[in-house]
């Protein structure tokens, strides 16, 4: 397990335009949870450092690792987690984070893990579901300006 993940967020650390963080799901394993996950400290919020890149319908989300991550910072895996994604201090998208091989049934934001060794993802307003699916305007308005290509 050599991808480390995530780190806690530390105040001396610059805001970066959009960031993704990993929560613990109110109970393990229940996802049903992450469709309204927040920052709360009650929840554990990690905010991911590393390398990410996050698919969407509207173009790639691409971080870098900051020079200030560990390169050992969490080897968490967050499957089964839930996420909240920021641009700023404004939530854009909060839900759960699965595998790509999931049988879960989730109706509400989702990232799907692509690989086991990376940490690259598809943002779906559902699972199972396809990039090609619209989006709310929310998405639309707080991503595009940070995304890599928009179609």
């Amino acid at each position: 397990m050599g991808v480390s993940l995530v780190t806690p967020l530390r105040a001396s650390e610059p805001a970066a335009p959009w960031s993704l963080w990993i929560v613990e799901p109110g109970r393990p394993g229940m996802l049903d949870t992450c469709a309204f996950a927040s920052l709360s400290e009650d929840r554990h919020p990690h905010r991911v450092t590393q390398d990410v890149t996050i698919h969407w319908h509207g173009g790639d989300l691409v971080q870098r690792a900051s020079a200030s991550a560990s390169p050992r910072a969490n080897d968490r895996n967050p499957l089964d987690t839930c996420f909240v994604l920021t641009t700023g201090k404004t939530v854009v998208a909060t839900g759960a984070v699965v595998s790509h091989f999931s049988a879960r049934l989730l109706r509400f934001d989702t990232l799907v893990r692509r690989s086991d060794h990376v940490l690259e993802f598809d943002l779906l307003p559902s699972y199972p579901g396809q990039l090609a699916q619209s989006v709310r305007a929310e998405w639309n308005l707080a991503l595009t300006p940070l995304s890599l290509r928009n179609p």
